[in-house]
């Protein structure tokens, strides 16, 4: 099988964990590698009040950029515009933002894009 790469889940309060495990599972089931990224230290509640603890942290996750062909945002707005207000997250944006827009990730994000999936 061919190394595709990883793809990386982020993860942090309200997010959605049902889409986060659907997608996981159903991609570690076809031989992908998935990361759950943790944005947030230790577990963190979804938006139906399951907690699940992350594979890596972000400051791990920035070592795996250079092979990472996706990333995932399982949320709605609400829960990202919480994130984005949270005191203690933007310095977790702006890594998120330099880890993926570095010259070897195949895809750019500016501080303002937002990618969601509800």
């Amino acid at each position: 099988m061919q190394d595709v790469g990883i793809v990386l889940v982020l993860w942090a309060t309200h997010f959605d964990e049902v889409a986060t495990t659907v997608l996981a599972t159903a991609l570690r089931r076809a031989g992908i590698r998935v990361k759950l990224v943790g944005l947030q230290h230790g577990g963190a509640k979804g938006a139906g009040g399951l907690v699940l603890t992350a594979d890596v942290t972000l400051e791990q996750a920035m070592q795996l950029a250079d092979r990472a062909c996706l990333i995932i945002i399982p949320a709605s707005q609400g829960a990202v515009e919480r994130l984005n207000n949270d005191p203690l997250f933007p310095q977790r944006r702006e890594a998120v933002v330099e880890v993926f827009s570095s010259p070897s990730s195949s895809s750019t994000i500016s501080p303002n894009d937002s990618v969601i999936l509800a």
